[in-house]
Parts: C-alpha cells; structure tokens; sequence
C-alpha cells in the first residue's frame, strides 16, 4: 500500500514540475504528455500483473486458443 502511495505522490510532483510546460500548445508538450500517460499505463498494468501473479489460486492458468491448427 505504501508503495502505490509513493508513487501517486510522485506522479503527481512530476505533472507539477512539467506543468509550465505541458501547458504549451506545440508538438513537445504533446510528446511529454503522451509520454507521461504511457508511463502511467504501463505501470498500472505491471502491478496487476504482479498482483495476480502473487495469487495462489491461479497457478495453473494458460490462454487456450479457440481456434486450433489442424
């Protein structure tokens, strides 16, 4: 829990400091910005993989394909 805090909070510093910037209506404020909501993303998505790799009751788990080669 404390670690998704630390993280909030220093999500929420970095947007501060780089505000002046994101603020700006040109090509870099657009990549700065994408680029901090891809970060975002991607780290949301590795914590829920982390969270549902720590379950035990999902060991055995595989994607199975629906259509199979024949």
């Amino acid at each position: 829990m404390c670690q998704e805090v630390t993280h909030f909070a220093a999500s929420a510093v970095v947007q501060f400091l780089f505000s002046p910037v994101l603020l700006h209506r040109n090509m870099l404020s657009t990549i700065i910005s994408v680029a901090l909501y891809v970060v975002a993303l991607s780290y949301y998505h590795y914590l829920n993989f982390l969270g549902y790799s720590a379950l035990p009751f999902l060991d055995h788990t595989e994607v199975r394909q629906q259509f199979a080669e024949e």
